[in-house]
C-alpha cells in the first residue's frame, strides 16, 4: 500500500522498479535501519494480493467532515458538497476490456477503454467523502442515488450539475432528508415545462409543487421544489437553481447562488488530480490495480487538503481572500507520507496541523 501511495504522490512518474527504490530508500531512512527494495515482480505479485478497497476504506477513514463543527466548514451548519463526474481513460488490456469499453465518435470506436469516475468533494475542506468507478456511459444519476442511500447522511447538501437534476433525483434526496441545489437546464427543447413556465413569470424566487411517482416502488409523493434565478450567464443563459432549502430567512437567494459557486472546487479537484497528479497515467493493467490506483489518488488529494486546511487554521487565514498553496501542501504530504503509512495511530486534525508546520 505505501508504495502504491508513494506512487500517487509522486504523480506516477516511475515505474515499479524505480518507485521500489525510492521508496524503500526513504523507508529506510525513516527507520534508521538498510531496506532493501523489492523487484518489480514482487511489488506486482504483492498488489494482486491486495484488495482496491482497502484504499477506499482509507479514503473514508481520511474524510473529516463530521469532525470539523467550525461554521467556516459548513453551510448553515450543514455539511455541504459538490458531486461531479469525469472520464478517465485507462490503459488497454484484455481484463479491462470486460468491464470498461472504449468511447466511440464519428470516426469509429477508440482503442483505450474509459470509466466514469463520480466523486463527492466537501466544497470547504476539499476532502473526497467517496467515489464510484464504472462503464464511462453508465448513468452518473445512479452513482449519485448510491451515494445518497450509502454515504451521506440526513441535512447534507449536495452541489450539482444540470446532468443530474430530475423528478427521481429530487424525490430520492426527500426520501433521506437531505437536501440539494441543482442547476436546471434552461435552453434547449428539453427544458421542462415547470422550468419554461418560471422563466416566464418574471419572479426570481417561487416554490412549485410537484406529484412525482417512485420509479421503483409505484409510490407517488408531493415534494415542493423551490426554484432561483440567477444572473446570466456569459452565454447568456439564465442560470436556474432548484432546491429544497424552503426557508428564506435562513436560506436567502443570494446565499444559495453564492454556495453553488463553490461548485467549482470539484472542477478544480479534477483537473489536480489528472494534470498534477497524472492520474491516467495507470501502473496496472487490471481491474483491480485500477481502482487502487484511482483511490490512491483520491486518498493523496484528501490528505493534501487536511494539510492545507491544516496550515490555513494555524495562520489563521480567511479563505475568501488567501489559501495555502495546494502544491507546497503536497509536497509536505510527499515528505511526510511514510510518517501517515507506518503510524498505527488515525491521522487526527491535530496531527495534521504537527505535519503542516514543517
Amino acid at each position: 500500500m505505501g508504495i502504491v501511495l508513494h506512487m500517487a504522490a509522486h504523480a506516477n512518474i516511475d515505474g515499479y522498479a524505480i518507485s521500489s527504490q525510492n521508496y524503500f530508500s526513504e523507508l529506510s531512512k525513516f527507520t534508521g535501519e538498510t531496506i532493501e527494495p523489492v523487484t518489480h515482480q514482487a511489488v506486482s505479485l504483492a498488489r494482486g494480493k491486495l484488495d482496491w478497497q482497502a484504499f477506499r476504506y482509507l479514503l473514508s477513514e481520511a474524510n473529516q467532515d463530521t469532525q470539523l463543527l467550525n461554521p467556516r466548514y459548513r453551510y448553515r451548519n450543514h455539511i455541504t458538497r459538490a458531486i461531479d463526474g469525469t472520464s478517465i481513460t485507462l490503459p488497454r488490456s484484455e481484463e479491462l476490456l470486460e468491464y470498461f469499453d472504449p468511447r466511440k465518435s464519428k470516426v469509429g470506436v477508440g482503442h483505450y477503454p474509459a470509466a466514469l469516475l463520480v466523486t463527492a468533494l466537501n466544497v470547504f475542506t476539499g476532502q473526497c467523502k467517496c467515489a464510484r468507478v464504472t462503464n464511462h456511459f453508465d448513468s452518473e444519476r445512479d452513482q449519485l442515488r448510491s451515494m445518497i442511500e450509502l454515504d451521506f447522511s440526513a441535512g447534507d447538501i449536495a452541489l450539482l450539475d444540470r446532468g443530474f437534476g430530475g423528478d427521481q433525483t429530487y424525490l430520492c434526496f426527500e426520501e433521506h432528508r437531505q437536501h440539494y441545489v441543482c442547476r436546471v437546464r434552461t435552453e434547449g427543447k428539453h427544458t421542462a415545462l415547470w422550468i419554461q413556465s418560471f422563466l416566464a413569470s418574471g419572479k426570481q424566487d417561487a416554490v412549485i409543487i410537484r406529484n412525482v411517482t417512485n420509479t421503483k416502488t409505484g409510490k407517488e409523493s408531493r415534494i415542493k421544489i423551490r426554484l432561483l434565478r440567477g444572473p446570466a450567464e456569459h452565454s447568456d443563459e439564465r442560470m436556474v437553481l432548484a432546491t429544497n432549502l424552503l426557508n428564506l430567512r435562513k436560506y436567502s437567494r443570494k446565499s444559495l447562488i453564492k454556495l453553488y459557486r463553490s461548485r467549482w472546487e470539484i472542477e478544480t479537484m479534477y483537473g489536480r488530480v489528472k494534470n498534477l497528479l497524472k492520474i491516467e497515467a495507470f501502473h496496472a493493467k487490471s481491474v483491480n490495480g485500477m481502482m487502487q490506483e484511482i483511490f490512491a489518488n483520491l486518498l493523496v488529494i484528501s490528505l493534501t487538503a487536511m494539510v492545507a486546511l491544516a496550515a490555513a487554521r494555524e495562520l489563521k487565514l480567511d479563505p475568501d481572500i488567501a489559501v495555502p498553496s495546494f502544491k507546497n501542501a503536497r509536497a509536505v504530504v510527499k515528505r511526510n507520507l511514510l510518517d501517515v503509512v507506518q503510524n498505527s495511530d488515525k491521522l487526527t486534525p491535530k496531527k495534521a496541523r504537527r505535519l503542516a508546520r514543517k
